[in-house]
């Protein structure tokens, strides 16, 4: 006998093998994961470098800041990158999703 509050037969409780749905959990992570690598190193490096080049009207050398990539660029890249990891994470986690067996009762 089964009981929790009910006295139930155990011909009343279906028990099945299911996945634990780990696909989703891996692809949320490597995604945020990919995100916070493009924002953090944007927001430190800011992914500019100083470029110094000979100015013949003046006889001298000058530095000049190049941006790498801009914002609307890094907002275009950090999507892209995000879903390919997301998809990589998704295909690990189901990949090595394990089963689990779970009881329910029938009707």
């Amino acid at each position: 006998m089964y009981s929790n509050g009910l006295t139930l037969q155990l011909s009343d409780i279906i028990q099945i093998q299911a996945k634990k749905g780990t696909g989703s959990q891996c692809g949320k992570g490597c995604a945020g994961s990919c995100v916070g690598f493009f924002l953090y190193s944007y927001l430190i490096d800011n992914w500019q470098y100083e470029k110094e080049t000979y100015n013949y009207n003046t006889g001298q050398y000058e530095t000049e800041t190049v941006q790498v990539i801009t914002v609307p660029e890094l907002v275009v890249w950090t999507i892209f990158y995000s879903a390919v990891s997301y998809g990589a994470g998704w295909l690990v986690g189901t990949l090595t999703d394990s089963w689990q067996v779970v009881y329910f009762k029938s009707k």
